[in-house]
């Protein structure tokens, strides 16, 4: 089983109540990866701080389907199973202590498949929180228009020094 875990900085993607991945263009190409579960925690930042998500669990999506694409080209996934908690989310440090280690320590922002055992099996332990929470909100994932696509729009992206960061430009 392929898993991405990565950090974010900020709220509204995935969206929390339809669980699509990508409907703000967030974690653009890598959204096109082939993975079978995806689990977003809370950067360390300052933006995640103002968010309150700063180390905590925030969402899980097992079992992703293609659901459109954003305007920049890569997919909007929806997920078979979705659970998710932003900033209600457990700190990861107690939830997932080893995997916590590997992320902040390292300051990564995305790991695919390279897990060691004890980082898998807080891995393990976090995607019975997703397979628990049931279907997601849309149950049987349906193509979708990329007008349809909540909060999709315009976007202004920015490297910065440790991530690319997405915020919706006004109108």
């Amino acid at each position: 089983m392929r898993i991405l875990v990565y950090n974010r900085n900020h709220n509204g993607d995935p969206d929390p109540a339809t669980g699509q991945f990508g409907c703000n263009g967030c974690m653009g190409q890598v959204r096109g990866y082939s993975f079978d579960a995806v689990i977003g925690i809370g950067g360390t930042g300052l933006r995640a701080k103002r968010a309150g998500i700063a180390r905590r669990l925030t969402w899980i999506g097992v079992g992703p389907k293609r659901a459109g694409y954003y305007n920049d080209g890569y997919p909007v996934l929806a997920f078979r199973r979705y659970w998710y908690k932003g900033e209600k989310g457990p700190l990861l440090q107690k939830v997932a202590p080893f995997l916590a280690s590997r992320m902040y320590t390292n300051d990564l922002h995305f790991v695919i498949d390279d897990f060691s055992n004890d980082e898998m099996n807080d891995i393990k332990r976090l995607l019975r929180r997703a397979k628990v929470a049931g279907l997601s909100v849309r149950g049987a994932v349906r193509q979708v228009s990329r007008e349809s696509l909540t909060g999709c729009g315009p976007k202004r992206c920015t490297n910065g020094p440790r991530s690319l960061t997405c915020e919706k430009m006004s109108s």
